[in-house]
């Protein structure tokens, strides 16, 4: 396959400005097009022996366009992107000017026997190391099956097959090497010889459902005074755990803690839609506070917050005390 290359700043060049200048800017769209084709036609087809380069037959716009391409042709050349040709058809614009030199073509394919060279070399050495590990010959090596093909260190095309038990040996054993890093929102400092390899291990992290047990870290408090002042999040974060654990469908995250302050932002916004600009004070009796607190309202026993229905259940309840609250005049 040839190659062409083009100039970035084509669009930006005089000559083209000037033909986009052209009243019938349909013919000058045409007349872009058709250059374009042309040239990688030109390409593809007369850098060869005894072809004359950058050379356009006298039928090939007509192929394209039809009767446009004919129209095209005359503000290809009024703009001097083509010149006629002595031959019959018309010369792309010093294509021949650009086109790599002798030593450019030399240079570029000494170099590509020396990579293909290397990657032989390589090839060679990886393929002895296979004959190696196969066995002296004589006798059935390791890469074959019994109910399978030759894999590829036989020299032949056969596909290699992966042994199962010593891949899963090898997977079990790199999971044994490699434990989990630390929590990332641990009180204590992570050192920092691990942050890369928490960070790898958070980014191969697996989708989980929210854990039972989930609890925001100490260090998330300050993190959620700043980014949500106006949230009760001690209240959002058992909506929130309730809210999660009690979703059957899309219910896993491969990071719970963003999630959670995911959560926070969108509470804070609907607090600031409500119009509530008192923080939140976990001193304070917030208990007629629109917005905030409503597990206060009626806390359920904690007996009864033991499983995800009931938590559900609890969540209902103190809706339906919302809605009474409003319509018996009460602060919601």
């Amino acid at each position: 396959m040839a190659w062409g290359r083009m100039d970035d700043g084509f669009d930006d060049h005089p000559k083209i400005v000037a033909l986009l200048d052209e009243d019938d800017l349909t013919t000058a769209g045409v007349a872009v097009g058709l250059w374009t084709l042309c040239w990688t036609w030109a390409h593809r087809n007369t850098r060869k022996r005894g072809k004359k380069p950058g050379l356009i037959p006298a039928g090939l716009p007509r192929r394209f366009f039809g009767q446009a391409g004919k129209d095209a042709v005359q503000l290809l050349v009024k703009h001097r992107l083509w010149d006629p040709s002595e031959d019959g058809g018309w010369l792309i614009h010093d294509f021949e000017d650009f086109l790599p030199t002798e030593e450019t073509r030399e240079a570029r394919a000494e170099a590509g026997r020396r990579g293909a060279a290397a990657r032989w070399a390589g090839h060679q050495k990886a393929t002895e190391a296979d004959e190696v590990a196969c066995g002296d010959g004589n006798l059935p090596s390791t890469c074959h099956e019994p109910a399978s093909k030759a894999v590829a260190c036989d020299g032949s095309r056969a596909p290699a097959r992966r042994d199962s038990h010593s891949h899963t040996h090898t997977q079990t054993q790199a999971q044994e090497e490699d434990p989990p890093s630390e929590d990332l929102f641990g009180d204590a400092a992570e050192p920092a010889k691990n942050r890369a390899k928490a960070r790898q291990t958070k980014a191969t992290k697996v989708a989980t459902r929210i854990p039972d047990d989930f609890q925001v870290p100490s260090a998330m408090v300050p993190w959620a005074a700043e980014n949500a002042p106006l949230v009760d999040w001690p209240t959002e974060t058992e909506n929130f755990r309730d809210y999660w654990q009690a979703k059957a469908k899309d219910d896993t995250k491969k990071d719970w803690m963003a999630a959670w302050r995911t959560w926070m932002r969108r509470a804070q916004k609907d607090l600031e839609g409500r119009g509530v600009t008192r923080r939140w004070n976990p001193d304070a009796n917030d208990q007629g506070r629109s917005g905030t607190n409503l597990a206060r309202r009626s806390p359920p026993p904690p007996e009864q917050r033991s499983t995800s229905s009931q938590r559900a259940a609890d969540i209902l309840a103190i809706g339906a005390q919302i809605r009474n609250e409003s319509l018996n005049g009460g602060n919601v």
